[in-house]
């Protein structure tokens, strides 16, 4: 299956990608923006929305990014020094600073 992307974007920008229990998927890019659409169709029905990361991370640092599937507003993200985050699609510690996991 193919899918198309936001302009001016390729598949080397996406740094995540994770679909909520609407079936929307959310998509983060290396370059500080993030879009909302379908699986298909990554930008179609928002395409760039601004995103913020906790103090002392970059793009680089991120491992992997997931949607609460009982709460679209809950994104975690793991970072590469084994801490987690809580936040929103546009504020990546809205809920909880990145703290250390097991």
């Amino acid at each position: 299956a193919s899918y198309s992307l936001p302009t001016g974007l390729s598949p080397s920008n996406i740094i995540g990608l994770s679909i909520n229990s609407g079936g929307n998927a959310y998509t983060w890019y290396n370059n500080g923006t993030y879009s909302i659409g379908t699986p298909s169709a990554l930008g179609s029905i928002s395409s760039s929305n601004s995103f913020s990361l906790p103090p002392g991370r970059t793009v680089a640092d991120i491992v992997a990014m997931a949607i609460d599937r009982n709460d679209s507003n809950k994104v975690y993200t793991w970072y590469i020094n084994d801490t987690v985050s809580i936040g929103t699609p546009s504020d990546l510690d809205f809920y909880a600073s990145p703290v250390y996991f097991d």
